[in-house]
């Protein structure tokens, strides 16, 4: 996973994808294979954003959010039919009151396994 985003998390490339080769190893009986797989995945990490969301009493910002958007290329060598490029975005509110460094590890956890989650069963949710 390439990281392109304006505001970079230097884990978030690599947990993207251990998480995504993960959900492939649990939920199919594929074998991952580093290069020339009949299903091939690849993907960049367009935006990684945390913005006030909610106002509050007296102007104040009640929550704010982190939201996360890759951008994937796949391919199936075997069906083409299937082959995709989409966006993916996902996001998770937090109250104002907390920074992101506070919440930021939970929050990016829950993020990339339901990224990884809507990846998995557009590619792969008629197997």
């Amino acid at each position: 996973m390439i990281n392109e985003s304006d505001l970079v998390n230097p884990q978030l490339a690599q947990l993207l994808t251990t998480t995504l080769q993960d959900v492939m190893a649990r939920q199919t009986p594929l074998d991952l294979i580093v290069r020339d797989g009949d299903l091939q995945f690849s993907g960049r990490i367009i935006a990684y954003d945390v913005r006030s969301d909610a106002p509050g009493a007296n102007d104040q910002v009640a929550q704010s959010r982190l939201s996360v958007s890759v951008a994937i290329d796949f391919i199936n060598l075997l069906d083409d039919t299937k082959n995709f490029k989409q966006s993916f975005n996902v996001y998770r509110n937090f109250p104002a009151s907390q920074t992101l460094s506070q919440v930021e590890d939970v929050l990016v956890d829950e993020i990339v396994m339901e990224l990884c989650e809507k990846v998995f069963n557009r590619a792969l949710v008629q197997w």
